[in-house]
């Protein structure tokens, strides 16, 4: 706020108090703060605090599942890629798969293979 107020040059008083006017209404309405569990002040102060961690809550497991996935197919298409490098370049190769368990651990096998 102080390095705000000191880059910028307010030839009015008014111009002055618009600018703490702004940056106060940033401060309470739009900055998370962590120690308020990364809520806004407003938000703890109107009471909207529980309401918006419970449904934080329910969302969070949903928002890891779909970035698991995400994550675990830009790797199938990254070994796919290495895959198909390495078959353009003419070397020998043993063709593999890439399974994931349950909690999301990739698993190696060789093609034919059992397990």
């Amino acid at each position: 706020m102080k390095n705000r107020i000191l880059l910028e040059n307010d030839y009015l008083p008014g111009d002055l108090e618009r600018q703490i006017g702004a940056f106060v209404d940033y401060y309470n309405n739009r900055r998370y703060h962590e120690s308020l569990s990364n809520l806004t002040p407003a938000d703890v102060c109107f009471g909207r605090d529980k309401a918006i961690l419970r449904e934080s809550k329910r969302i969070k497991p949903q928002t890891i599942r779909h970035r698991r996935l995400q994550h675990q197919k830009q790797a199938a298409y990254s070994i796919t890629q290495t895959s198909q490098s390495l078959q353009c370049s003419n070397r020998s190769h043993v063709p593999f798969y890439m399974t994931t368990d349950n909690e999301g651990t990739w698993q190696y096998r060789e093609a034919g293979s059992s397990g």
